[in-house]
């Protein structure tokens, strides 16, 4: 809120479009019309919502990592050797993981963009569970299976914002985008949340169960959301 009326009141308009005159009303920090009219789009309503679930699950992921290294840590062989410093595993596996985003658009666009939506949302979906069962493995194991799980996460990302730009018109674009912003990082900062709550209702932090409870509840939407969309797609 704060960074908009920033905008509004110090920044002067761009490509001579001059900064609206007088009081800002709520319609133009809150267009809903203009949101409605996006969600009219079929296919811009569809990359909307398939964000807010990958921020969903982004986020929740990110929140909890070093966490879940820490329980992993835990529960290696006494003996085993393994770096100790968590959050430093955590931020190199989200730089590792950033390109992903990149060369997942360029996948998709040579198998189609909603086909590696779908396998790169349940990809993640499925492997964030497969991670909490392999807390247990090889430290290597577990740090290789979470920088994968952490790309599968970024991979339909860059796709996404490609897909919704090319979904609405010129005139909605900017309504469009606004949207899309606002569902995402609602979805983020729900995310974290979200985990924590299936962590601690499924046992706790010391239960494998609970971890994979905690996984499963950030990638349910990416799990689900390509299912939904095709019954929808059938129906119609």
């Amino acid at each position: 809120m704060v960074a908009g009326l920033i905008v509004l009141v110090c920044v002067p308009g761009a490509h001579g479009v001059a900064r609206p005159a007088g009081p800002v009303s709520l319609a133009v920090l809150f267009p809903v019309r203009d949101w409605r009219r996006v969600l009219g789009i079929r296919s811009a309503a569809g990359y909307t919502l398939r964000y807010m679930a990958h921020c969903i699950e982004l986020f929740g992921s990110r929140a909890w990592m070093v966490a879940f290294l820490g329980y992993s840590a835990g529960l290696q062989a006494a003996g085993s050797a393994y770096p100790r410093n968590f959050a430093a595993i955590a931020a190199i596996v989200n730089l590792l993981a950033v390109p992903a985003s990149i060369l997942g658009n360029e996948v998709a666009l040579r198998i189609g963009r909603r086909r590696w939506i779908e396998i790169a949302m349940v990809g993640s979906g499925g492997c964030g569970i497969a991670l909490a069962f392999c807390g247990a493995a090889h430290w290597s194991l577990v740090v290789m299976l979470l920088t994968l799980y952490s790309m599968l996460v970024m991979a339909e990302s860059a796709t996404l914002t490609a897909g919704l730009v090319e979904a609405a018109t010129a005139e909605m674009r900017g309504a469009a985008l606004g949207l899309y912003s606002l569902a995402g990082f609602t979805g983020g900062m729900l995310g974290p949340s979200l985990f924590g709550v299936a962590l601690d209702l499924a046992g706790g932090q010391d239960s494998t169960a609970a971890w994979a409870a905690g996984y499963a509840a950030i990638g349910a939407g990416c799990l689900a959301v390509p299912l939904v969309l095709r019954l929808l797609a059938r129906g119609r």
